[in-house]
């Protein structure tokens, strides 16, 4: 069982360094399926001490750490999360570590930076629309509005429910000072969650529109 094979792994940790930290790896799968992430975060550290190019030790610890910053809202594990996912994406870069080269930056808040590997997701998955989602919020927190206006428009085409992509580009119309194409946005979202949040937006955007020439 899985209890069982716990200490023994533990065990055998010591001796990592000479099976390339095989059972550093599999210690911390085992924490990262418990959700156990400060373990799981420990024993894949030790695992990629032992062999930097490990690529399934590398993904699973970026995984892992976004896990905790997500849930315990820490910056650090983010940051780290962006070095472990650049270091993998050094050795193998594809869509799926572009992906989580992307998801790391944008949890750090550093839009910019997770523009151009959203792009190479989306664009290489044109009927994805969680890849063109994370794009375009890449694209709009980082101030590229135009850009961000297209890559939410296809987002609604494929996903036409998605509240976040809707929310979104009817934040993106409202920076560009397009009233009423936000106020269609905003509307259509509000219509599907009666969200008090998205209903202020309306009122907002209309307040604004009114003030237009």
């Amino acid at each position: 069982t899985v209890d069982e094979a716990t200490p023994l792994l533990a065990d055998k940790s010591s001796a990592a360094a000479k099976d390339g930290g095989a059972n550093y790896y599999y210690l911390g799968a085992i924490h990262f399926k418990r959700e156990d992430d400060d373990r799981a975060i420990t024993a894949l550290r030790e695992a990629i001490k032992a062999n930097a190019e490990d690529t399934a030790a590398l993904e699973l610890l970026a995984e892992s750490l976004m896990r905790k910053a997500r849930k315990a809202n820490l910056n650090s594990a983010w940051l780290e999360a962006i070095e472990v996912s650049e270091r993998l994406r050094a050795i193998h870069d594809d869509q799926k570590t572009a992906s989580l080269s992307g998801r790391a930056y944008l949890g750090a808040r550093q839009f910019d930076k997770a523009v151009a590997p959203f792009e190479k997701v989306a664009k290489a998955n044109t009927d994805n629309g969680q890849a063109w989602l994370y794009y375009g919020i890449a694209l709009s927190r980082s101030g590229q509005m135009r850009k961000a206006m297209e890559a939410l428009e296809i987002t609604i085409q494929l996903l036409p429910d998605s509240i976040a992509a809707l929310s979104e580009l009817g934040y993106v119309y409202e920076s560009d000072k397009q009233y009423q194409q936000a106020l269609r946005i905003y509307e259509k979202a509000y219509a599907a969650t009666n969200d008090a949040a998205i209903k202020a937006s309306i009122e907002r955007v209309r307040a604004l529109a009114s003030q237009q020439p």
